[in-house]
């Protein structure tokens, strides 16, 4: 079952990216900082036996955080994320990516 506050994480996002794409680029990481804040929410949730869910909350967060202009969270989402050995590859290879990402200021989008 998904959780409702993912839900309400992926419409606020859904919403910065129309934003952004209008040009409102601050109002966009606003949006983004506050739909992290749903996610973190709906991963807290997810039991620990649910490491698919888990992989692709974990993603969805250090995304968020990223794309809100917030590079310190999302780098802490993804070591911390990283540093389980249960995640499956596919959140592995993507939260390296983000890491890499917010390890370069230059590259927020």
């Amino acid at each position: 079952m998904i959780h409702p506050e993912h839900n309400q994480a992926q419409s606020l996002s859904s919403e910065a990216a129309l934003l952004k794409a209008a040009g409102h680029t601050k109002r966009a990481a606003e949006l983004y900082r506050v739909a992290a804040e749903h996610e973190r929410i709906a991963l807290a949730a997810v039991p620990p036996d649910q490491l698919r869910w888990m992989g692709v909350l974990a993603v969805s967060l250090a995304a968020l955080e990223f794309k809100g202009g917030n590079l310190e969270a999302a780098a802490e989402t993804c070591l911390r994320y990283l540093g389980r050995t249960d995640l499956p590859d596919f959140a592995r290879a993507q939260l390296e990516e983000i890491l890499r990402a917010a390890s370069t200021p230059s590259t927020v989008s």
